[in-house]
């Protein structure tokens, strides 16, 4: 009886040790072990999302030094564009006629620089010295370019690698004297076509508000364009294989999170807790419209 009762004492033993957590939540069958798995799989997952958590936070950090280094800078500029409009009644009424003069050596300047795909040349001087140009460029990111030294390297030159053929025709030009400033309103063309013929152009309304600053030269400029339409775009001319090996490069930077030259971030980026959270919400919205 003695070696019956030693023999189950084994026995026992030898379950707790292949199911320790039988004594603690008591399940049938192999239940514990798929719960072991389920425990382990979250477990990993965890681990992964934290440390996918810390990089972007890290990441987050570096922008957010970039960002403090030149908070004072960019939101002057950010609010020069918010209230120009405000200050320009009173700093710089200009003569109509020059500034029918200006857009004309504008437009002529731009139909060069689309003809030989050199933007630098026919634009750069068309700007002061200490012009600024700026275009917004998703909910968290500004290009801001400042001088003209600035605005040929970075607008004219780094950020229009690949759209060099590119065309921006002007369909509607509005002026304003009393304020020096102009509005231009443009599309964007790319410099292939269709198998039917037809341009590849971004939808929408794209256009630039000027500052005039005297001397036939802009001192601000803003470009306002629809960024979903763009991408859109870019989706298509990839899918037919006509996308620019240069938009290529560019749109691969973007992705592995690479600063392109002059773009700087609004505000501190979400972490990942906050970006899934976010996802979920708009899932839940999405399938049960709660």
């Amino acid at each position: 009886m003695s070696d019956d009762n030693e023999r189950d004492r084994v026995t026992e033993v030898l379950e707790h040790l292949l199911d320790p957590l039988d004594r603690i939540f008591p399940l049938p069958g192999m239940w514990h072990a798929i719960a072991c798995y389920l425990f382990t799989l979250l477990a990993f997952c965890g681990f992964v999302i934290s440390l996918t958590d810390q990089r972007n936070r890290q990441r987050d950090a570096d922008l957010e030094r970039v960002r403090r280094a030149s908070h004072t800078q960019n939101r002057a500029a950010l609010g020069s564009f918010k209230n120009i409009s405000l200050q320009g009644a009173e700093m710089s009424a200009y003569p109509r006629e020059e500034l029918e003069e200006m857009v004309e050596r504008w437009l002529a300047a731009n139909r060069r620089a689309e003809e030989e795909g050199d933007w630098i040349r026919h634009l750069g001087a068309m700007y002061t010295e200490n012009a600024e140009y700026g275009w917004n460029m998703g909910p968290n990111r500004e290009f801001i370019a400042k001088g003209r030294k600035q605005i040929e390297d970075w607008a004219l030159g780094a950020h229009m690698e690949g759209f060099e053929k590119w065309r921006y025709p002007y369909e509607k030009i509005l002026i304003d004297e009393k304020q020096g400033e102009v509005i231009g309103i443009w599309r964007q063309v790319a410099p292939v076509k269709r198998e039917d013929g037809s341009d590849y152009e971004v939808a929408g309304i794209g256009g630039s508000w000027f500052r005039y600053g005297g001397g036939y030269q802009w001192c601000w400029q803003r470009d306002f364009f629809d960024l979903g339409n763009v991408r859109a775009m870019f989706m298509e001319l990839a899918a037919d294989g006509k996308l620019d090996a240069s938009v290529k490069q560019r749109l691969r930077k973007l992705a592995l999170g690479q600063a392109l030259p002059g773009v700087v971030p609004i505000r501190p980026g979400q972490n990942l807790g906050k970006k899934l959270k976010a996802m979920i919400a708009m899932a839940r919205t999405v399938l049960l419209g709660a």
